[in-house]
């Protein structure tokens, strides 16, 4: 459903042709000069738009996670009766499952497009022990109690788990295995993981009820008050223009994301604080160079939930009025959000019960 439409231009500079004397036959020396075509200046108009992309059921928590590929969105909605779907949202905005969950598995907890393939996570599959499923069948559970797949992460050219054992990284079955069972590499026994960063040999592990903030093998950044949560939620890009990438980290549980730069030393050292009001602002963060995005699901007097959005010179980013906002009591937009390449923006909302989950999205307009 379209809400509201957006026309944003795109102006090129005036055509200039730079050409040398004597039939375009320049020697080493000769200058070029500069022919104004009298062309005027081409000007490119890209509508974006904004839309709800709505659940077809009720309570199923429909946008609690998301993952993006080339072709489309992945959904999850993991708090159906039938135990989790997974759904795909397609360029032409037709929603279809793809995959399903078994009773008491809550498929779609968490979501991740890898490698050409949508891994899927169900947290309470057996019991508690957790599982997670890829499109073409392959699978792995985990040991009793071990909540595998409570978050999944692309990140860094590999796929990573969270689980209350510890990180793994999901691997691929290997030669002369069962077929149909995928791998985990032990990673770090962080039993609580939150955000999560690879980079390289780099590991940013985020721990928002641990002792530390964020790990990562090398340094580790403390809280900065007690309770703040800050490592709840973490994303990597050059925000500040210095021409290298930052860490970002959400504190929801002070209303609070906190840059930092990493030195020379590779200690992480406090750039910029930007400070929410309410509503558990910080809670899921996505950023890409130049652009950074902030969700607070409860804020509002009815946890409608909101969305921020910083871009261009971060001297000035403070927060004001949100750029999108949930539409209905318990929305809770901006639990979960994800970002495009050319700077298309996802917010799930995945509501409570007796509601149907939606995601916002801001994309251009495809013909």
């Amino acid at each position: 459903m379209l809400i509201k439409s957006k026309k944003v231009k795109v102006r090129t500079a005036r055509l200039e042709i730079w050409v040398c004397l004597l039939l375009l036959s320049c020697n080493k020396g000769d200058n070029p000069v500069a022919v104004d075509t009298g062309e005027e200046p081409v000007v490119t108009v890209i509508e974006w738009e904004y839309k709800t992309i709505s659940s077809p059921a009720i309570g199923d928590g429909f946008g609690t996670s998301l993952a993006l590929s080339d072709d489309g969105l992945y959904i999850g909605a993991p708090h159906g009766e039938t135990g989790g779907v997974i759904y795909k949202h397609t360029n032409t905005a037709q929603l279809e499952p793809v995959m399903q969950g078994e009773v008491g598995g809550a498929l779609g907890a968490a979501i991740a497009f890898y490698e050409g393939k949508l891994y899927g996570a169900a947290p309470i599959y057996g019991s508690g022990a957790g599982a997670i499923f890829r499109s073409d069948g392959v699978s792995i559970v985990g040991d009793a109690g071990q909540l595998l797949g409570k978050r999944l992460y692309n990140t860094g050219g590999g796929l990573y788990a969270a689980s209350t054992s510890g990180l793994f990284r999901v691997l691929p079955p290997s030669i002369g295995e069962i077929v149909h069972r995928l791998n985990l590499e032990f990673i770090d026994q962080t039993s609580r993981v939150g955000g999560f960063i690879a980079d390289g040999e780099s590991l940013y592990i985020g721990t928002p009820h641990g002792e530390m903030a964020v790990t990562t093998g090398v340094t580790s950044l403390q809280h900065s008050s007690p309770l703040d949560e800050s490592g709840y939620a973490l994303c990597k890009a050059n925000l500040l223009g210095d021409e290298r990438d930052e860490i970002v980290t959400g504190a929801p549980g002070a209303n609070r994301v906190e840059i930092f730069t990493l030195s020379d030393t590779d200690s992480l050292e406090l750039a910029k604080t930007i400070q929410g009001d309410s509503g558990r602002f910080g809670h899921a963060i996505s950023c890409i160079d130049g652009l950074l995005i902030v969700g607070a699901p409860l804020f509002g007097d009815e946890h409608q939930g909101a969305l921020w959005r910083f871009e261009g010179d971060s001297s000035v980013w403070t927060v004001g009025e949100a750029f999108l906002s949930g539409s209905s009591a318990w929305a809770q937009l901006g639990f979960e959000t994800a970002l495009g390449n050319e700077g298309e923006i996802y917010a799930g909302a995945p509501g409570g019960e007796g509601t149907a989950g939606t995601v916002t999205a801001y994309s251009p307009i495809t013909p």
